[in-house]
Protein backbone atom coordinates (compact mmCIF):
# COMPACT_ATOMS: atom_id res chain seq x y z
CA UNK A 1 0.00 0.00 0.00
CA UNK A 2 1.46 3.46 -0.98
CA UNK A 3 1.91 5.49 2.41
CA UNK A 4 -0.03 8.14 0.88
CA UNK A 5 -2.76 6.12 0.86
CA UNK A 6 -2.13 4.54 4.28
CA UNK A 7 -2.24 7.78 5.72
CA UNK A 8 -5.47 8.97 4.56
CA UNK A 9 -6.47 5.73 5.77
CA UNK A 10 -5.07 6.50 9.18
CA UNK A 11 -6.81 9.45 9.45
CA UNK A 12 -10.37 7.81 10.26
CA UNK A 13 -9.58 4.17 10.60
CA UNK A 14 -10.99 2.73 13.68
CA UNK A 15 -7.77 1.06 15.14
CA UNK A 16 -5.43 3.57 14.51
CA UNK A 17 -7.65 6.34 16.44
CA UNK A 18 -8.48 4.10 18.89
CA UNK A 19 -5.17 3.24 19.13
CA UNK A 20 -4.14 6.54 19.45
CA UNK A 21 -6.31 6.86 22.73
CA UNK A 22 -4.95 4.08 24.14
CA UNK A 23 -1.12 5.31 23.79
CA UNK A 24 -2.27 8.58 25.66
CA UNK A 25 -3.88 6.39 28.36
CA UNK A 26 -0.61 4.89 29.07
CA UNK A 27 1.64 8.24 28.46
CA UNK A 28 -0.45 9.79 30.72
CA UNK A 29 -0.06 7.40 33.54
CA UNK A 30 3.85 8.37 33.97
CA UNK A 31 4.30 11.53 32.12
CA UNK A 32 3.36 15.00 33.06
CA UNK A 33 1.64 17.19 30.54
CA UNK A 34 3.98 19.95 28.74
CA UNK A 35 7.34 18.74 30.82
CA UNK A 36 9.95 20.42 29.11
CA UNK A 37 12.51 18.35 30.57
CA UNK A 38 11.25 15.32 29.63
CA UNK A 39 13.24 14.90 25.83
CA UNK A 40 11.08 12.13 24.00
CA UNK A 41 12.46 10.21 20.89
CA UNK A 42 9.67 8.26 19.05
CA UNK A 43 11.42 5.82 16.82
CA UNK A 44 9.35 5.02 13.42
CA UNK A 45 7.28 7.88 13.69
CA UNK A 46 5.88 7.04 10.26
CA UNK A 47 3.52 10.31 8.74
CA UNK A 48 3.50 11.86 12.37
CA UNK A 49 -0.35 10.01 13.22
CA UNK A 50 1.13 10.24 17.11
CA UNK A 51 3.00 12.45 17.49
CA UNK A 52 0.43 15.23 18.59
CA UNK A 53 -0.62 12.96 21.46
CA UNK A 54 3.46 12.34 22.41
CA UNK A 55 4.27 15.63 22.52
CA UNK A 56 1.89 16.55 24.82
CA UNK A 57 4.21 15.48 27.55
CA UNK A 58 7.86 16.78 26.37
CA UNK A 59 10.06 17.90 24.09
CA UNK A 60 9.39 15.92 20.60
CA UNK A 61 11.98 14.57 18.52
CA UNK A 62 10.37 11.92 15.73
CA UNK A 63 12.98 9.14 13.76
CA UNK A 64 11.84 7.96 10.62
CA UNK A 65 13.46 6.20 7.43
CA UNK A 66 11.36 6.30 4.96
CA UNK A 67 12.61 9.32 2.77
CA UNK A 68 9.27 9.52 1.40
CA UNK A 69 7.30 10.44 3.99
CA UNK A 70 9.29 13.36 5.03
CA UNK A 71 8.06 15.75 2.81
CA UNK A 72 4.56 15.22 4.47
CA UNK A 73 6.04 15.47 8.63
CA UNK A 74 7.04 18.61 7.68
CA UNK A 75 3.39 19.57 7.84
CA UNK A 76 3.35 18.63 12.02
CA UNK A 77 6.01 21.32 12.64
CA UNK A 78 8.20 19.01 15.08
CA UNK A 79 11.72 17.91 14.45
CA UNK A 80 12.12 14.87 12.86
CA UNK A 81 15.19 13.39 11.80
CA UNK A 82 15.55 10.94 8.33
CA UNK A 83 17.17 7.83 9.76
CA UNK A 84 16.64 4.54 11.02
CA UNK A 85 17.47 3.05 14.73
CA UNK A 86 20.78 0.98 13.00
CA UNK A 87 21.68 3.85 11.54
CA UNK A 88 21.09 7.25 13.90
CA UNK A 89 23.90 8.60 15.72
CA UNK A 90 23.65 11.07 18.25
CA UNK A 91 25.37 12.27 21.33
CA UNK A 92 21.48 13.53 22.70
CA UNK A 93 20.36 11.47 25.40
CA UNK A 94 16.52 10.97 26.25
CA UNK A 95 14.48 10.90 29.02
CA UNK A 96 11.48 8.79 27.19
CA UNK A 97 11.78 6.84 24.34
CA UNK A 98 8.30 5.66 22.14
CA UNK A 99 8.30 2.61 19.81
CA UNK A 100 4.60 2.28 19.14
CA UNK A 101 4.31 -0.93 16.30
CA UNK A 102 7.69 -0.46 15.00
CA UNK A 103 9.59 -3.35 16.70
CA UNK A 104 8.45 -5.77 14.65
CA UNK A 105 9.67 -4.67 11.31
CA UNK A 106 13.18 -4.43 12.09
CA UNK A 107 14.69 -7.52 11.10
CA UNK A 108 17.70 -7.67 13.95
CA UNK A 109 15.08 -6.43 17.21
CA UNK A 110 17.22 -7.65 19.65
CA UNK A 111 20.25 -5.35 17.93
CA UNK A 112 17.61 -2.61 18.09
CA UNK A 113 17.09 -2.69 21.95
CA UNK A 114 20.94 -2.80 22.58
CA UNK A 115 21.44 0.29 20.35
CA UNK A 116 17.97 1.86 22.03
CA UNK A 117 19.76 1.13 25.40
CA UNK A 118 22.79 3.97 24.35
CA UNK A 119 20.13 7.01 23.89
CA UNK A 120 17.92 6.83 27.35
CA UNK A 121 19.14 9.39 30.00
CA UNK A 122 19.22 7.12 33.90
CA UNK A 123 16.18 6.18 34.88
CA UNK A 124 14.32 6.85 31.42
CA UNK A 125 11.29 5.50 30.32
CA UNK A 126 10.54 2.95 27.49
CA UNK A 127 7.16 2.86 25.86
CA UNK A 128 6.60 0.15 23.39
CA UNK A 129 3.78 -1.74 21.23
CA UNK A 130 3.87 -4.54 19.20
CA UNK A 131 1.27 -7.08 17.33
CA UNK A 132 0.85 -10.53 19.74
CA UNK A 133 0.36 -13.99 19.34
CA UNK A 134 2.66 -15.83 16.73
CA UNK A 135 0.07 -18.12 15.70
CA UNK A 136 -1.75 -15.19 13.96
CA UNK A 137 1.13 -13.57 11.56
CA UNK A 138 -0.34 -13.78 8.55
CA UNK A 139 -0.73 -12.63 4.74
CA UNK A 140 -1.47 -9.06 6.14
CA UNK A 141 1.90 -9.23 8.44
CA UNK A 142 3.77 -9.40 5.63
CA UNK A 143 1.78 -7.18 3.20
CA UNK A 144 2.92 -5.17 6.71
CA UNK A 145 6.45 -5.98 6.42
CA UNK A 146 6.50 -7.59 9.65
CA UNK A 147 9.09 -9.99 10.61
CA UNK A 148 7.37 -10.89 13.34
CA UNK A 149 4.37 -11.47 15.59
CA UNK A 150 5.60 -11.30 19.81
CA UNK A 151 4.44 -13.45 22.76
CA UNK A 152 4.10 -11.67 26.08
CA UNK A 153 6.45 -14.04 27.36
CA UNK A 154 9.27 -13.06 24.55
CA UNK A 155 9.22 -9.22 24.86
CA UNK A 156 9.32 -9.36 28.26
CA UNK A 157 12.66 -11.62 28.71
CA UNK A 158 13.86 -9.27 25.68
CA UNK A 159 14.00 -5.92 27.50
CA UNK A 160 14.89 -7.61 31.06
CA UNK A 161 17.93 -9.45 29.43
CA UNK A 162 18.80 -5.76 27.98
CA UNK A 163 18.84 -4.15 31.21
CA UNK A 164 15.31 -3.11 31.62
CA UNK A 165 12.71 -3.19 33.98
CA UNK A 166 9.09 -4.00 33.30
CA UNK A 167 6.75 -1.61 35.21
CA UNK A 168 3.66 -2.76 33.37
CA UNK A 169 3.03 -5.33 30.80
CA UNK A 170 -0.37 -6.67 28.93
CA UNK A 171 -2.46 -6.70 26.19
CA UNK A 172 -4.95 -4.39 23.72
CA UNK A 173 -7.23 -5.17 21.87
CA UNK A 174 -9.13 -8.50 23.31
CA UNK A 175 -13.25 -7.55 22.79
CA UNK A 176 -11.99 -7.95 18.55
CA UNK A 177 -9.58 -10.44 19.32
CA UNK A 178 -12.14 -13.80 18.14
CA UNK A 179 -13.71 -12.20 15.06
CA UNK A 180 -9.59 -11.10 13.96
CA UNK A 181 -8.73 -14.58 15.08
CA UNK A 182 -10.88 -17.14 12.76
CA UNK A 183 -10.67 -14.18 10.39
CA UNK A 184 -6.66 -14.38 10.31
CA UNK A 185 -6.56 -18.05 10.43
CA UNK A 186 -8.94 -18.46 7.40
CA UNK A 187 -6.85 -16.01 5.34
CA UNK A 188 -3.62 -18.34 6.43
CA UNK A 189 -5.07 -21.34 4.98
CA UNK A 190 -6.05 -19.76 1.81
CA UNK A 191 -2.73 -17.89 1.43
CA UNK A 192 -1.27 -20.96 1.81
CA UNK A 193 -2.79 -22.66 -0.97
CA UNK A 194 -1.96 -19.99 -2.97
CA UNK A 195 1.76 -19.61 -2.35
CA UNK A 196 2.55 -18.33 -5.51
CA UNK A 197 0.85 -14.92 -4.46
CA UNK A 198 2.96 -12.01 -6.10
CA UNK A 199 1.35 -9.31 -3.88
CA UNK A 200 0.35 -9.67 -0.53
CA UNK A 201 -3.06 -7.89 0.68
CA UNK A 202 -3.42 -6.39 4.49
CA UNK A 203 -6.63 -5.94 6.67
CA UNK A 204 -5.96 -2.22 6.50
CA UNK A 205 -8.88 -1.26 3.97
CA UNK A 206 -11.40 1.39 3.97
CA UNK A 207 -14.27 -0.08 5.55
CA UNK A 208 -18.24 1.28 4.99
CA UNK A 209 -18.11 3.87 7.97
CA UNK A 210 -21.03 2.19 9.85
CA UNK A 211 -18.83 -0.55 10.26
CA UNK A 212 -15.87 1.75 11.40
CA UNK A 213 -17.70 3.25 14.11
CA UNK A 214 -18.84 0.39 15.35
CA UNK A 215 -15.53 -1.57 15.50
CA UNK A 216 -14.47 1.59 17.00
CA UNK A 217 -16.96 1.70 19.84
CA UNK A 218 -15.82 -1.72 21.07
CA UNK A 219 -11.99 -0.23 21.08
CA UNK A 220 -13.33 2.71 22.89
CA UNK A 221 -15.23 0.41 25.35
CA UNK A 222 -12.17 -1.69 25.78
CA UNK A 223 -9.41 1.90 26.53
CA UNK A 224 -12.42 2.86 29.25
CA UNK A 225 -11.68 -0.49 31.19
CA UNK A 226 -8.32 -0.16 31.28
CA UNK A 227 -8.64 3.71 32.27
CA UNK A 228 -10.09 2.33 35.11
CA UNK A 229 -7.45 -0.61 36.10
CA UNK A 230 -8.84 -3.47 34.39
CA UNK A 231 -6.24 -6.04 33.08
CA UNK A 232 -7.29 -7.38 29.56
CA UNK A 233 -6.26 -11.14 29.54
CA UNK A 234 -5.46 -11.06 26.18
CA UNK A 235 -5.77 -8.90 22.81
CA UNK A 236 -4.15 -8.41 18.97
CA UNK A 237 -1.50 -6.04 20.46
CA UNK A 238 0.63 -6.06 23.74
CA UNK A 239 2.20 -2.78 25.25
CA UNK A 240 5.04 -2.33 27.66
CA UNK A 241 6.45 0.33 29.61
CA UNK A 242 9.56 -0.19 30.97
CA UNK A 243 12.46 1.72 32.60
CA UNK A 244 16.42 1.87 31.78
CA UNK A 245 17.90 -0.42 35.17
CA UNK A 246 21.35 1.81 35.48
CA UNK A 247 23.87 -0.38 38.01
CA UNK A 248 25.46 1.61 40.77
Amino acid sequence: MDYKDYQKINQEYFWHKARNIFINIILSKYLKNNDKKNNILEIGCGTGYQSDVISRYGNYTGLEKNPETMEELKKINKKVINSNIEDYETEEKFETICLFDVLEHIKNDLGAIKKINFLFKKNGLFFITVPAKKILFSEHDLAMDHYRRYEKEELRDLLIENNFVIKEIGHWNCLLFPLIFVFRIIKKIIYKKNKNKQEHESDVQNLPKIINKILYSILIFENKLTKIGLKIPFGLSLYVVAQKKYEN
